[in-house]
């Protein structure tokens, strides 16, 4: 609901702004960040697990039903994304309307209700992902910062107008952070996603960074 009511009372006030859609995005989650520490206070929380914690070892990985959970449900929303998008009319209308909305109304599609409903499904994904991250680790009003950093970055490696890519370098930017703390030790791992950023974007083709463009009659 929140999420929604973010389109409709903000999102919608700058349609045709371009780069302002993120910025007031950005606004919004530091208010509430702001907000929800003002509430509850900055100190950790920690939440029941969803499953049992009781790990089993498996070919030296411990593992336990929680952990399975997680992978279970980030597989099958990836899964029905995919599909979604691509087998439906309902994701050619999205596609259509990210791609160009003027056209997308043109011929009778429903951009701005759309538009609304899609943040409404992201938000519900988003509270999903909340309560599996809250009932596996120790949280603060804060905690989601550094995810959402690496969110927009995964998403700017990958590409915006890309489906699988930007999963694909999430689950990278994950494995690095993961190994930069390992050897360097937590307080490293921030930089040194920045520095992998640097790199890529100086190392990296063009191409491969820009959004795709297609040829249309």
């Amino acid at each position: 609901v929140m999420a929604a009511a973010t389109d409709v009372v903000l999102i919608r006030r700058i349609t045709g702004r371009q780069g302002f859609d993120l910025v007031v995005t950005l606004g919004a989650l530091l208010l509430l960040t702001a907000g929800t520490e003002i509430v509850f206070g900055s100190s950790d929380r920690s939440y029941l697990p969803l499953l049992t914690d009781r790990s089993t070892t498996v070919s030296g990985v411990f593992v336990n039903a929680s952990d399975l959970l997680s992978i279970a449900l980030g597989v099958a929303a990836v899964v029905s994304g995919h599909f979604l998008i691509n087998r439906t009319g309902l994701g050619v209308a999205l596609r259509a309307a990210a791609e160009n909305s003027p056209v997308a109304r043109s011929v009778g599609i429903d951009v701005l209700n759309l538009r609304t409903a899609v943040w409404g499904a992201s938000g519900l994904l988003a509270a999903v992902a909340a309560m599996v991250l809250a009932s596996r680790l120790v949280l603060d009003a804060r905690y989601m910062t550094p995810i959402v950093v690496n969110v927009f970055i995964a998403g700017m490696l990958g590409g915006l107008d890309r489906y699988w890519p930007p999963m694909l370098a999430a689950f990278g930017v994950a494995l690095y952070n993961s190994l930069a703390s390992y050897i360097f030790g937590s307080d490293a791992a921030t930089p040194a996603l920045f520095a992998l950023v640097l790199v890529v974007l100086i190392l990296a083709p063009r191409r491969f960074l820009e959004e795709r463009r297609e040829a249309r009659a």
